[in-house]
């Protein structure tokens, strides 16, 4: 597993170097914003909905916001709410 490991850092590495979007993303239609225990980021992407959503929290963030933070955690593993 290191190896693997090495080998995968190693391309990382190399992409951001080269700083290119070979897949139809456009960093600067991304959004991004930073709170003291909140991190959102709403990622441009070739996709059908054309952003992918991604939030970071703390514990003390979703203490503030149990049924916010309940939902966003159900939504990372069950996206469809009829599910």
């Amino acid at each position: 597993m290191p190896d693997a490991h090495a080998a995968a850092y190693q391309e990382a590495t190399e992409l951001i170097a080269v700083g290119e979007c070979t897949d139809g993303r456009d960093p600067g239609a991304s959004l991004l914003r930073v709170d003291e225990h909140l991190a959102q980021l709403a990622m441009h992407c070739n996709e059908p909905f054309g952003h992918q959503q991604w939030f970071l929290f703390d514990t003390v963030w979703a203490a503030a916001h149990p049924d916010l933070a309940a939902s966003l955690l159900r939504y990372a593993g069950h996206w469809d709410p009829l599910d």
